[in-house]
């Protein structure tokens, strides 16, 4: 059983049709695998620092880097107030801290971010403004 030459021009015809289309799909996939990853190290890395500002109380330092460990994406911190409810008869000071994780990837800078709310009680007493900020 032999082919004919039409029958071999039409199937790489289809081939030739078939083939960029599928590449181009594989490309997307791939691509899309790759930003997802990215985005999920990145979210994970800003609640990690988060974590850490939390528990160590340092708002001295506004930005970094993640070193040797994780080239390649940066993090910085914003502390704002957040507004002066009073609850229970005490004045309290709600702040917002909010943590961004920065990263290029294909020439364009992704962001991811997280953030909570940290208050003090009028109360209490620290020698710097932050030191009695609680989660």
């Amino acid at each position: 059983m032999a082919f004919t030459l039409v029958e071999v021009l039409a199937a790489i015809a289809i081939i030739a049709i078939v083939l960029p289309v599928l590449m181009n799909g594989l490309s997307v996939t791939i691509n899309a695998a790759s930003l997802a990853k990215h985005r999920t190290l990145g979210t994970t890395l800003a609640q990690s620092k988060l974590d850490e500002l939390i528990v160590t109380r340092d708002f001295q330092t506004l930005s970094g880097d993640f070193g040797d460990q994780v080239p390649g994406y940066r993090w910085k911190i914003d502390l704002n107030p957040w507004s002066s409810p009073t609850v229970d008869g005490f004045s309290t000071t709600i702040q917002q801290l909010d943590v961004t994780v920065s990263w290029t990837q294909r020439n364009q800078t992704f962001n991811a971010a997280v953030s909570t709310l940290l208050y003090q009680n009028s109360t209490a007493s620290t020698s710097s403004g932050l030191g009695g900020l609680l989660p």
